[in-house]
């Protein structure tokens, strides 16, 4: 029978020492798990999960299942759960997304972002010249709206609704327009292609 103090020794090694979760479920079941609960229980844990999209768009379903992967009950009180990073895996037949989440419980998480720019109207700011308008020209240009800095982007290729017709002329017609075509456009060879056009995997 576990008395109080090793019922505390359990649940300050789960949260500080990183015991699996299991251990943490156990803890629940202790009889004395309702007192420490109340007065100690504050933490926050990370999770790295791979969900269905209906779990991982879904806000209710997500939470739900952070709270069971930490072995916790749907109505467990003063549960915070977000994502911080999430990704789409559509290599195989069934789309996968991973996540990154972080719960907190009895406990106030702090802002993801704690940098809020201001952008002003340069319009009659000083210019300067940004030639390209893929990530590395999209991204010079905004930092130069935030120094005050008025950009001029130079693409020389179409936006990227356009660039779908041009795309489409290469793969059935196998006709390239060379201003507009997978490499250049808005948005740049990413627009269309993450890798698999150098690569040539499927």
């Amino acid at each position: 029978m576990f008395n109080q103090r090793s019922v505390l020794l359990l649940a300050f090694s789960v949260l500080y020492c990183q015991l699996p979760t299991s251990c943490f479920s156990f803890l629940q079941k202790s009889y004395l798990y309702g007192d420490f609960k109340d007065k100690y229980l504050t933490m926050k844990k990370e999770f790295t999960l791979q969900l269905s999209p209906e779990e991982a768009y879904d806000p209710e379903v997500f939470k739900l299942t952070v709270l069971k992967k930490a072995g916790l009950s749907p109505d467990s009180p003063e549960t915070f759960v977000r994502q911080t990073r999430r990704s789409i895996d559509a290599r195989g037949r069934s789309i996968k997304v991973n996540v990154e989440a972080e719960l907190f419980i009895k406990e106030n998480p702090e802002p993801l972002l704690d940098h809020l720019p201001e952008y002003k109207n340069v319009s009659q700011s000083d210019p300067i010249i940004i030639v390209g308008a893929g990530p590395a020209g999209l991204f010079a240009a905004l930092r130069a709206i935030e120094l005050g800095v008025k950009p001029i982007l130079i693409e020389r290729g179409k936006d990227v609704r356009a660039r779908r017709r041009d795309l489409a002329a290469i793969n059935k017609d196998h006709i390239v327009n060379p201003d507009s075509n997978y490499c250049f456009g808005e948005g740049g060879a990413g627009t269309y292609s993450d890798g698999k056009l150098y690569t040539r995997s499927k």
